[in-house]
C-alpha cells in the first residue's frame, strides 16, 4: 500500500511519526484501499487523512484543524487494539 505523507513532521521526531503513519496504513485492507494520504488535502487548509480506493475514487476523508490532532489520531488508532466505533472499519483487514 502507499502512502503519501503532505505534512512536515519535526525532524528530530520524523522516523517515529512515519513509523506511527505507516503502522495506521498497514491496518487497511489492500484488496480495497491502495494509497492513504495525510497531509492538506482541501481547500479549506484544514489537514486530513484520505483513503483512495482501487478505483481512484475517495470513500472516506478524516479532517483535522491541524496537524498535531490528526497525528494523535493517527497515534491513538495505533494504540486501541480492538475498536468498533470507527466508520474505517469496513475498510480494515
Amino acid at each position: 500500500m502507499n502512502i503519501f505523507i503532505g505534512v512536515r513532521l519535526p525532524k528530530e521526531a520524523k522516523p517515529y511519526w512515519t513509523n506511527q503513519l505507516q503502522q495506521f496504513a498497514d491496518r487497511f485492507n489492500k484488496e480495497k484501499i491502495k494509497e492513504i494520504q495525510f497531509g492538506k488535502q482541501d481547500i479549506r487548509g484544514s489537514e486530513s487523512i484520505t483513503l483512495i480506493d482501487l478505483k481512484d475514487c475517495v470513500p472516506t476523508q478524516l479532517r483535522f484543524t491541524n496537524k498535531w490532532d490528526m497525528l494523535g489520531f493517527v497515534q491513538g488508532y495505533n494504540e486501541v487494539q480492538n475498536t468498533t466505533t470507527s466508520r474505517l472499519n469496513e475498510f480494515l483487514i
